[in-house]
């Protein structure tokens, strides 16, 4: 009869929640408690996990630190100085990226910056060596040489002298001048619209020398003299 009470007092624990409530059967071998919330140790949940190492589909964050951040580049990798950091001819822009463009008061890495792209520096309207505002060479400097305006005039690519200065022996000086002749110049330059220059013709001749290809010259390239015939007077032939 004792034995037939203890068999229905575990049936009766069992129906009431699935633990001995008599204490003499043995405890609920599952070790969890139906009735904790789940996630009250403390631990993440995977999906909490996953968020907080960038989302829930697992991208990966922008690191702050790394990025620039008004554009997101990673200036760690990209130009900080033009001078430094990029090749001749180029500007570090505001994205750190070296370009030919330079408007806006960017510097150029050599040469100079017309007002819109990185210029060699080399042309008389294009002048500059620091890579700056490039200079207009005139008046008593017409010429750029080596990125700087410079007094060199009468040759091909030479610039002219302001209205206030004659070119004599190749030099800019102060003064009005002019000539009627070649015999009006220093030796070796030509009277080319009553001003003395290197630039020549068989209509402007050179004081001394000849004319070869439009530029007084010493002497005629190997294989041609000067020409004393009406029409090519004074030019190598």
């Amino acid at each position: 009869m004792s034995r037939f009470v203890t068999v229905l007092v575990l049936l009766a624990g069992v129906a009431a929640g699935g633990h001995d409530t008599s204490g003499l059967g043995a405890a609920d071998d599952s070790g969890s408690d139906d009735a904790a919330a789940p996630g009250t140790d403390g631990a993440l949940s995977a999906d909490s996990a996953a968020d907080a190492q960038g989302g829930a589909d697992g991208e990966t964050p922008l690191d702050a630190s790394a990025h620039d951040g008004a554009t997101g580049v990673d200036a760690s990798t990209g130009c900080n100085d033009s001078a430094t950091d990029c090749p001749t001819g180029t500007a570090c822009n505001a994205f750190h990226v070296c370009t030919n463009v330079c408007s806006g008061g960017l510097t150029c890495n050599g040469g100079c910056c017309d007002g819109a792209t990185c210029q060699p520096g080399t042309g008389n309207a294009t002048c500059g060596s620091t890579g700056g505002a490039c200079l207009m060479c005139s008046d008593q400097t017409p010429t750029c040489a080596a990125g700087a305006c410079t007094s060199t005039c009468g040759g091909a690519t030479d610039g002219e002298c302001g209205a206030d200065f004659c070119c004599n022996s190749r030099t800019c000086g102060a003064g009005a001048c002019s000539c009627g002749s070649a015999s009006d110049c220093p030796m070796g330059l030509a009277c080319d619209f009553f001003s003395c220059s290197t630039s020549c013709s068989s209509l402007d001749q050179c004081n001394g020398g000849c004319c070869a290809n439009g530029i007084c010259v010493a002497a005629c390239p190997v294989g041609q003299s000067c020409s004393t015939q009406p029409l090519t007077s004074g030019t190598c032939q």
